[in-house]
């Protein structure tokens, strides 16, 4: 009879009681709750930090491509519209899965004045462009990001 009473005891101490066991869930769902209000701002600087990294790859592309065309060509560029996929991947015009629209602008650059930077003498000539790259998603056409390149007539200089 007297292991009996021992093990009793000892069952009837190696648990939680009701009240701990209430607190602990009380504790777990403020927890929960406060993190769960989290997740939309999260998951809307994800969206944004996704959206910024398309476009950086879509401005890297197009200023590639600008880069690479002759200077004598690039009024070609003006005004014209690239489309890209929620990947930043070429689309053609009118496709429906088409999220981004680029549109290069050309400003010749014709006083030094205007520009915090130090430019060579050839954009006094009006050998230079400012190339403006304005990106703008299909459902938000209000909000356009804007990004600026300079090029220069490379006519003439001798590479190093």
């Amino acid at each position: 009879m007297i292991s009996s009473r021992n093990d009793s005891r000892a069952l009837r101490r190696s648990g939680f009681t009701l009240i701990e066991v209430t607190i602990s869930l009380g504790i777990v769902a403020f927890a929960m709750v406060s993190l769960v209000g989290l997740l939309p701002a999260g998951l809307s600087n994800f969206r944004m930090a996704m959206s910024q990294t398309i476009e950086s790859q879509i401005v890297q592309g197009l200023s590639e491509e600008i880069a690479l065309t002759d200077f004598s060509n690039l009024a070609d560029l003006e005004g014209r519209k690239f489309t890209y996929d929620n990947s930043g991947v070429t689309t053609r015009t009118g496709d429906p899965a088409t999220i981004y629209t680029a549109t290069v602008k050309l400003e010749p650059v014709d006083s030094l004045s205007s520009y915090p930077v130090r430019l060579q003498d050839s954009a006094s000539r009006n050998e230079a462009y400012n190339v403006r790259i304005q990106i703008s998603r299909v459902n938000q056409t209000q909000q356009i990001n804007q990004y600026s390149l300079i090029v220069a007539n490379k006519r003439g200089h001798a590479s190093p």
